[in-house]
């Protein structure tokens, strides 16, 4: 049940604070403004994205490098540009695209696949690990990956 809340807000955000957007510069010349702030959100992002792999790359080079190579497709986002019913046929399908480099979904991946057992065991797992081990990888993945990961469906969702 939580993690389809979970799936189900990662789902309406972009489009919650697109529509929010929108209507906040509906008066002014929205081409102009609404193109920078998906640079800026991009661009941010991704420097915020880069120190934190960067940094990880010192203290654990594979975990830096798996998230660096599904982060990668980030770099490639643009905002769609109005094409009527062809835009909203081309936000699903790369929205569909992004699920590959889903963070919930490698993390339903890995549970089934790598310990065949249920998400819930792979959480406590992860938080032994944290607590135990001083492992980064539960940190790295709610805190640099995921959130990286929805400012790119942002991007991929403004209006421009």
């Amino acid at each position: 049940m939580f993690c389809a809340i979970i799936r189900a807000l990662e789902f309406a955000t972009p489009f919650i604070l697109r529509k929010a957007q929108f209507s906040r510069l509906l008066h002014r010349s929205p081409r102009n403004d609404l193109s920078t702030d998906s640079r800026l959100i991009k661009s941010f992002s991704l420097l915020a994205l880069g120190i934190w792999l960067s940094t990880l790359s010192t203290l654990n080079f594979s975990l830096g490098f798996f998230i660096g190579v599904l982060c990668s497709p980030l770099a490639f986002l643009q905002p769609i540009f109005n094409l009527s019913k062809q835009r909203t046929l081309i936000i699903l399908v790369a929205f569909l695209g992004m699920q590959l480099i889903s963070p919930l979904n490698w993390f339903h991946l890995i549970a089934k696949v790598e310990f065949g057992q249920d998400v819930v065991e792979l959480a406590r797992i992860y938080r032994f690990a944290w607590k135990v081990w001083g492992a980064w990888t539960p940190l790295v993945w709610w805190c640099v990956w995921w959130p990286a990961w929805l400012a790119g469906l942002v991007v991929l969702a403004s209006p421009v």
